[in-house]
């Protein structure tokens, strides 16, 4: 008898992916001093291996792959194509959903900025996971501190 596997469906923020994608190798042990970077690795391998979902607004792909260049200066732009592209394989696979902001979207995302005071990014995904009901994972103080259905990885 083969059990049904459970996939847990979750909004990641961006600032997950960049901890993850940048340095990929730093996410296979803990680093002295910096656990928060290690606790990003599951979610990407969840991706990879069907463990997780990730809703995503699409502005997620420009806001990952527009932070990783400017984090990481000397960051070939073949590496930030790479990571694009690793979005759209995610997606072609089911271990991504994106969601076009539609006027709909962004009438939601206003009143997360306002009711949460966030910033009009990170309003894009607290509206996403308040209308799928699901867990939001970042590493985004302001976020942590002021929406409650966020937690950090």
């Amino acid at each position: 008898m083969t059990s049904a596997r459970t996939v847990q469906e979750l909004v990641i923020d961006a600032d997950v992916f960049v901890d993850a994608l940048v340095h990929p190798r730093e996410y296979h042990s803990p680093q002295p001093g910096n656990p928060e970077r290690h606790a990003a690795a599951p979610y990407v391998e969840g991706l990879k291996s069907g463990d997780y979902v990730s809703h995503l607004p699409r502005l997620s792909v420009i806001e990952t792959c527009a932070t990783v260049r400017r984090v990481v200066r000397r960051l070939p732009k073949a590496r930030a194509l790479a990571i694009s592209l690793t979005f759209r394989e995610w997606e072609r696979d089911g271990a991504a959903v994106m969601h076009d902001i539609d006027e709909a979207f962004a009438i939601r995302a206003v009143d997360a900025a306002i009711r949460y005071n966030l910033r009009g990014a990170d309003a894009t995904y607290v509206a996403l996971a308040d209308a799928l009901s699901i867990p939001f994972k970042t590493r985004d103080g302001q976020i942590l501190a002021n929406y409650p259905g966020a937690s950090p990885p």
